[in-house]
């Protein structure tokens, strides 16, 4: 099992019905096929699914959608993302559409030897799933449907992965503040930032991969 892919859903310009399903068919890939309407969105989200699990569609710009269709909308989603599939709306309802910003996932640091000790806790206990290839080699990586959890004996502090939307926006943004910033880009990978708050906290930020990228 894979780390969850991150897909952007993003109405915020739908203010109707049909502008909504055009969006869907613009940002989730769907075929050219697709009818545009509330039956054809089920059955291309279900082959979506089927096609990108483990997956997680961020979708900003559901207040843009009148109380009606946004719950019709909200009901097909609910029942098509299952089993490694899930939805993160991003905006409410009442207010204007946030940044776009989620959880991508979060080291955490582990001493030698432990990788029994996580799986006892993270896979028995708490319930996410081992997961290969996600990782170093050395680390041990395990997924929820939209979470990721990294130990590594190279991590010296709890550090949590934001998956952000404009990375190079959020570069100058940490420049001009004065924050550390190390952009790295590598073959294949989305970019990413390591910076800290003001406070020396570890962070890492990651910008979307293109959908066709993934």
């Amino acid at each position: 099992m894979s780390a969850p892919a991150v897909v952007v859903l993003d109405t915020r310009e739908a203010g109707d019905k049909a502008a909504f399903l055009a969006a869907c068919a613009r940002d989730l890939g769907f075929p050219d096929y697709f009818g545009h309407n509330w039956d054809a969105l089920a059955d291309c989200l279900s082959d979506f699914v089927t096609r990108r699990t483990p997956v997680l569609v961020v979708w900003t710009g559901a207040s843009a959608l009148s109380p009606a269709d946004r719950r019709t909308a909200m009901q097909i989603m609910t029942e098509q993302f299952t089993d490694g599939a899930d939805v993160l709306v991003v905006d409410a309802p009442e207010g204007p559409a946030p940044p776009d910003f989620a959880a991508d996932h979060v080291h955490l640091p582990a001493p030698p030897g432990a990788t029994a000790a996580a799986m006892r806790f993270w896979a028995d206990v708490v319930g996410l799933h081992p997961i290969v290839g996600a990782c170093d080699p050395d680390d041990t990586c395990l997924a929820g449907d939209a979470v990721v959890v990294h130990l590594s004996e190279q991590c010296t502090a709890t550090t949590p992965a934001i998956a952000t939307r404009d990375i190079e926006a959020l570069v100058g943004r940490l420049t001009v503040a004065g924050a550390p910033v190390d952009l790295r880009r590598e073959p294949g990978m989305p970019p990413r930032i390591r910076t800290t708050d003001p406070f020396g906290n570890p962070l890492e930020f990651i910008g979307y991969p293109p959908l066709e990228a993934q």
